[in-house]
């Protein structure tokens, strides 16, 4: 599959089972699913393109170096829109739960787009996508995180902030149980916050986590259960597993490169990451 004319920033399989490629050559490429011959050829952007996401409808939404957002036909993928306002490149969009688009750009506002119109609903200042980003919460109001070291609570309508939590996390994640885990950035933890109050209930500090902790980077690598959390370091072949009741570690493996590959039932299993082949049952609490 040949056609772009610099490097691919990612690809994306659609609704239809056809491919999406984008690129820094400001083009995006639809390829047949059968035959991989280019089907046409999306040109308008005057930058590089960051990502894209597929709205609810299947139309298509790229953001870009240029500081704008286009949308594009699912079927003829013309293009539909051009939303501008971003001062700067935009580096993250998010879909919410009513299908409004939510926009992180270089120039420290958070937009909100709506779904129809495409018309800009709401300008928040202060928010820079490479602090976190943002996160849906249980009751789909919007964590987002700030360049000054807070989190904001969005009301999930009216996005105006509802309160404003004090923290230095480099990551954060929504646990199963929709509390609040944030990746310190300064000391070697993870606080877990109460998804009513937003204090913190559980810290878990480098006696748990180990050594191994500074191989974790980011809560994408944190995967979670109803009574686990599994913090996984490719690199040293080690996992760690956590109680989140007593905060202590369960299991530490360090001589194959481990994954906890799938939840059955009650039971989460974990798995050699080179055969697949199945190493330990861990029962979760009744």
């Amino acid at each position: 599959m040949e056609g772009h004319e610099a490097y691919i920033s990612g690809f994306k399989i659609l609704p239809n089972k056809n491919i999406l490629s984008y690129s820094e050559d400001k083009t995006l490429r639809i390829w047949d699913k059968d035959s991989y011959e280019c089907l046409a050829v999306l040109e308008g952007h005057e930058g590089y393109i960051y990502g894209i996401e597929i709205l609810s409808n299947n139309n298509i939404i790229s953001y870009s170096k240029d500081k704008t957002l286009r949308v594009w036909d699912k079927d003829s993928y013309e293009c539909l829109a051009v939303l501008e306002g971003h001062e700067d490149s935009i580096e993250y969009i998010k879909i919410l739960p009513n299908q409004n688009i939510a926009s992180y750009s270089n120039d420290k506002r958070l937009r909100i787009w709506d779904k129809n119109s495409y018309e800009c609903l709401s300008t928040l200042k202060g928010y820079y996508y490479k602090c976190g980003g943002i996160k849906i919460l249980g009751n789909q109001n919007i964590l987002a995180h700030s360049d000054n070291n807070t989190l904001k609570i969005l009301e999930r309508y009216s996005y105006k902030s509802i309160k404003t939590l004090d923290v230095n996390s480099i990551s954060i994640n929504i646990l199963v149980n929709d509390n609040i885990a944030l990746l310190s950035k300064v000391s070697p933890k993870i606080d877990i916050l109460d998804k009513n109050t937003y204090k913190c209930i559980v810290t878990i500090d480098k006696n748990n986590i180990d050594k191994y902790y500074y191989e974790l980077t980011s809560l994408d690598d944190i995967l979670d259960s109803k009574d686990f959390i599994y913090a996984n370091y490719f690199k040293e072949n080690h996992l760690s597993i956590i109680d989140k009741k007593t905060n202590q570690k369960l299991q530490w493996h360090s001589n194959y490169k481990p994954e906890v590959n799938a939840l059955l039932g009650e039971a989460i299993t974990i798995n050699d990451g080179e055969n697949g082949r199945i190493l330990k049952v861990i029962k979760q609490k009744q």
